[in-house]
């Protein structure tokens, strides 16, 4: 399969296909608005239901939404927090969640330190 899907989108729902042809992603999320149309790492940032969630480039659900606010991901990581006012943490794709951190996000990198 390749890196590359195009999207299509009607209202706020957003939908992904190959360039074969062939829809990868059915027209039935809405995009966070990190994310817009961008897979990072391979994921896709979508909301369900206000909650944050990822797909992968076969349009399974990688991470379920459960966050309240998230970020994309980027060397493997990606910032979230689980509820309005909760704390700011960040997952890895195997969605093991590291809270109790001090970091430093920025376009390029991502830095962590055990608070």
């Amino acid at each position: 399969m390749s890196n590359r899907l195009g999207e299509y989108s009607l209202t706020s729902l957003i939908g992904f296909y190959n360039f074969e042809g062939e829809q990868i992603i059915p027209l039935k999320y809405e995009s966070s608005l990190f994310s817009g149309y961008a897979f990072n790492d391979g994921l896709w940032q979508f909301e369900d239901n206000d909650k944050k969630g990822f797909l992968n480039m076969k349009g399974e659900i990688a991470i379920a939404p459960k966050f309240y606010w998230s970020n994309d991901f980027k060397n493997n990581y990606a910032v979230v927090k689980l509820e309005k006012g909760g704390l700011c943490g960040v997952i890895n794709k195997m969605e093991i969640v590291y809270f109790n951190l001090h970091f430093i996000f920025s376009q390029d990198t991502l830095q962590m330190d055990y608070a």
